[in-house]
């Protein structure tokens, strides 16, 4: 199966899903990053804004910031260009065309990720050897091999593990994989 037609599959998986079961597996994937050594250790923490079905990170923002950490979500132009920027408040975001969640910070204040840095990645489907498919536009694959950034950690539902998925040169594996079920290391 190709790449467009997994992603477009499990997307459609992910869509389905009510909202209270999407809630209580987003509440075990947060248990247990916020209970890794990863997240524990770590000074500052990079994350997505949540969209549509996601894992929900929200709380996850909220709690590193009660735990003393810093926090910097991405903010994504054309051509694969994404930068991230330290956020202390989700006030005075705006939504994308995409429907992406930004704060409106200019790229001059951009953060960027340390060896302890815990660096959360989104997609669309995930396998077993810690490969990822995203949306289609490569942004987390440049961005990561750019800042060469250590420690990626892909968060999905169970049911986005699939066996195996076509990888492609620029696609780079992720260091682990947190689902509602299991870690994948």
């Amino acid at each position: 199966m190709d790449k467009q037609l997994m992603r477009k599959q499990f997307l459609a998986l992910r869509k389905a899903m009510p909202a209270e079961e999407r809630a209580k597996k987003s509440a075990a994937i947060q248990k247990a990053i916020l209970q890794s050594p990863a997240y524990q250790n770590a000074d500052w923490l990079f994350t997505y804004i949540n969209m549509g079905a996601e894992v929900e990170t929200i709380p996850l923002i909220e709690q590193a910031w009660r735990d003393g950490k810093e926090v910097a979500v991405p903010v994504a132009k054309a051509n694969r260009v994404m930068y991230f920027v330290k956020i202390t408040t989700l006030d005075g975001m705006h939504r994308t065309k995409l429907g992406v969640y930004e704060p409106d910070i200019p790229m001059e204040e951009q953060v960027f990720p340390t060896k302890d840095t815990l660096f959360l990645v989104p997609g669309s489907v995930f396998d077993r050897q810690k490969n990822r498919c995203g949306y289609g536009g490569g942004y987390y694959d440049t961005y990561t091999e750019t800042h060469q950034v250590q420690h990626t950690v892909g968060i999905c539902y169970d049911f986005q593990v699939a066996p195996a998925i076509p990888v492609e040169p620029f696609d780079r594996p992720l260091s682990l994989i947190y689902t509602e079920r299991r870690t994948i290391f």
